[in-house]
């Protein structure tokens, strides 16, 4: 009977000296609406308003299949705060539970090409952790595909905040 006791109390901690193989749970991320940095705003929204959210569709599937980051579902209330300042995003982005932001623009987003910067920031203190810009052939569905999946692939290669 005493065999049996020292089995029960060593076994656990025995157990427990083995490595654990467990992966860590996905970093809070919170994507956010891409801005126009130049032309009319409105009108450039306006007519590739589709190619912009297909990108950022594809862009929070992307990240969220290489479980490194999980995308928080879109806030409504994101462009209210986008329009004052870095520091109000930051304090909403944590306030919805993200670690980390994914913030960008689009310059002249025509028929032809488009230019795209994306910046993944630390929510706790605004630190960029990645940086990502890129001009390429936007004249079709795809072609926005495409660059999410790289987008995608690059941000989840870039460590999380500790």
């Amino acid at each position: 009977m005493s065999t049996l006791w020292l089995a029960a109390v060593a076994l656990p901690a025995l157990l427990a000296s083995f490595p654990t193989n467990a992966k860590a749970p996905p970093t809070p991320l919170l994507v956010m609406p891409l801005a126009f940095v130049d032309g009319d705003p409105v009108s450039q929204a306006t007519a590739h308003a589709s190619q912009i959210e297909l990108m950022l569709n594809e862009l929070r599937y992307a990240i969220d299949q290489f479980g490194v980051y999980r995308t928080i579902a879109p806030d409504p209330l994101i462009a209210d705060f986008v329009a004052r300042d870095s520091a109000s995003v930051l304090r909403r982005a944590r306030e919805l539970g993200a670690s980390v932001v994914l913030a960008g623009a689009v310059r002249n987003p025509n028929d032809r090409s488009s230019t795209v910067w994306l910046g993944l920031f630390d929510a706790a203190d605004g630190r960029r952790l990645f940086h990502w810009q890129s001009t390429f052939r936007s004249d079709s569905d795809e072609s926005w595909r495409r660059a999410a999946a790289l987008l995608g692939e690059e941000i989840s290669t870039t460590s999380p905040p500790h």
